[in-house]
């Protein structure tokens, strides 16, 4: 059994060397006797192969030349549109009295100290009593445009006895609501022919709905719920077996807050999917009530963003026991406490334009530990042709410019994927590059190998599909300290195929 200290990024650049190596068709003329395939054919670094293979993943170079791997979730959002939702109304509000009072109680548990009106319209509907002509002005002191009080009049012509005269639809776009919503006083005056005044039993009001690009006031306790996302994660894809083990993973959760709220998080859902659809959840004391509150704009800061990075890390969550190679995503389900304890004194604000952003980063550094892990990627060797050959040799050759050790193995596998037989008795060892003391490469470790196989090796590997390689890692003989990747150590690996076609 081995037991070793790597670097994490080691893993992603074998596991994806499938996705750089090509197997070129033969070019084959009539009547040769034997021709050369190149199978394997790459020279890359690590930095390279992750700008190739992973479109999942981003990479940070450290000071030192060291890598972090991070993988990032889709941002997931609630708007104050949302939020702001229309409350309809549709319905004749009476306004029974020359002086009444109108009650909006749209949002419960809010307390409204200031709004303003979008996209609503208002009209009002009078019955008219008789054949005498009214006009009829009507204010509401608490709507103010431009700091004007609002006021419109509706006349009724002469002779409309029975008649519903309705006005026109007034723009409330822009008004601007002062002193809460459960005080809101609507004042007519009417007045006959002579300019007597006159009550009438008849007039209503009514707002179609209530639309708002901008609220202030106690909101009371809220729950605002916001989609639930997830962070694939597939470095470790093609491995066989074996495990890793995270020196110091973490995972950051930023959220971006224009919404003039205080806000605590609740989490309904954050764990570790695994290959086999299993839910590791992810704990932190972070997490228990009124621990985190979201950083938001005051009221003189409308407009702008407040940001919350919230770090679960090997301290204060248990992220290194449920991160492993069997990962499959990071899974979380967050939902938005506004006001948690539900406080009556602290005023807020909602604009319309405002926004809670949530996204998550998986944050990897290089440094971690690996117990008999093995990785495996499939090549297809429709041209070895390997019925009409009566020799087949396979050249390998690897400059191994990684501070770790590299074991190399061929299977032949059928199409049913099972695996027929082996190339290489035991498999191949390439010890690590010469090191400096500082880590860099003074000088690759290079490996030839050629291996031929006969008639009756030949005939057991014909049904073969595809050839499926295996590459182990290997800490190097008298280390025993962490070994750090950095970004331009590289690997060079051919494998080559020479056919001796049958006389």
């Amino acid at each position: 059994m081995y037991k070793f200290t790597i670097s994490l990024s080691i893993l992603v650049l074998i596991s994806s060397c499938g996705d750089l190596f090509d197997l070129p068709d033969a070019d084959l003329a009539p009547h040769q006797a034997e021709y050369a395939i190149p199978i394997i054919n790459s020279k890359a670094t690590l930095m390279e192969i992750l700008e190739v293979t992973d479109e999942q993943v981003r990479f940070a170079i450290q000071p030192n030349g060291t890598l972090e791997l991070i993988y990032n979730s889709d941002a997931l959002s609630i708007s104050a549109d949302e939020i702001l939702l229309p409350f309809p109304i549709l319905a004749d509000v009476p306004i029974p009295d020359s002086i009444s009072v109108l009650n909006f109680n749209f949002l419960a548990g809010f307390r409204g100290e200031r709004a303003i009106f979008k996209n609503n319209s208002l009209s009002f509907k009078v019955t008219s009593p008789d054949s005498d002509s009214y006009s009829i002005t009507i204010r509401i002191p608490k709507f103010l445009r431009d700091g004007q009080e609002f006021s419109y009049t509706l006349d009724i012509p002469v002779n409309s006895s029975g008649l519903d005269i309705q006005s026109d639809f007034i723009d409330l776009t822009g008004i601007e609501l002062q002193s809460g919503f459960d005080q809101i006083e609507v004042i007519y005056d009417a007045r006959n022919a002579a300019d007597n005044r006159v009550e009438l039993s008849s007039l209503t009001a009514r707002i179609d709905f209530l639309i708002f690009s901008y609220l202030e006031g106690s909101f009371g306790r809220q729950v605002f719920d916001i989609p639930s996302g997830e962070i694939p994660f597939n470095t470790f894809r093609n491995y066989i077996s074996g495990q890793v083990n995270f020196d110091d993973p973490r995972l950051l959760i930023v959220v971006d807050n224009s919404i003039g709220l205080p806000i605590e998080p609740r989490i309904n859902n954050l764990g570790v999917v695994t290959r086999a659809n299993e839910l590791l959840p992810l704990t932190s004391p972070l997490f228990f009530p009124g621990t985190i509150l979201f950083d938001y704009p005051e009221l003189n800061e409308v407009g702008l963003s407040k940001q919350t990075t919230i770090e679960l890390n090997k301290t204060n969550s248990n992220i290194l026991d449920v991160l492993t190679e069997q990962t499959e995503a990071v899974s979380f389900d967050i939902d938005a406490i506004a006001f948690p304890n539900n406080d009556q004194e602290t005023i807020g604000f909602i604009r319309d334009d405002g926004r809670l952003d949530i996204r998550s980063e998986l944050i990897l550094p290089v440094a971690g530990t690996v117990e008999d892990y093995v990785l495996f990627d499939d090549y297809p060797i429709d041209s070895l042709v390997i019925s009409e050959a009566s020799a087949l040799t396979f050249n390998l050759g690897i400059d191994n410019g990684l501070p770790v050790g590299v074991t190399f193995q061929i299977h032949f596998v059928g199409q049913a994927y099972n695996i027929i037989d082996s190339l290489f008795a035991a498999p191949i060892q390439i010890p690590a590059a010469t090191l400096a003391a500082d880590g860099t490469v003074i000088e690759p470790s290079e490996f030839l190998v050629a291996e031929t196989l006969l008639d009756d090796k030949l005939r057991k590997i014909e049904p073969s599909g595809f050839i499926r390689a295996y590459i182990g890692l290997t800490q190097p003989e008298g280390r025993t300290e962490s070994i750090t990747v950095q970004a331009e150590h590289q690997v060079n690996i051919r494998l080559g195929a020479r056919i001796k076609l049958q006389e």
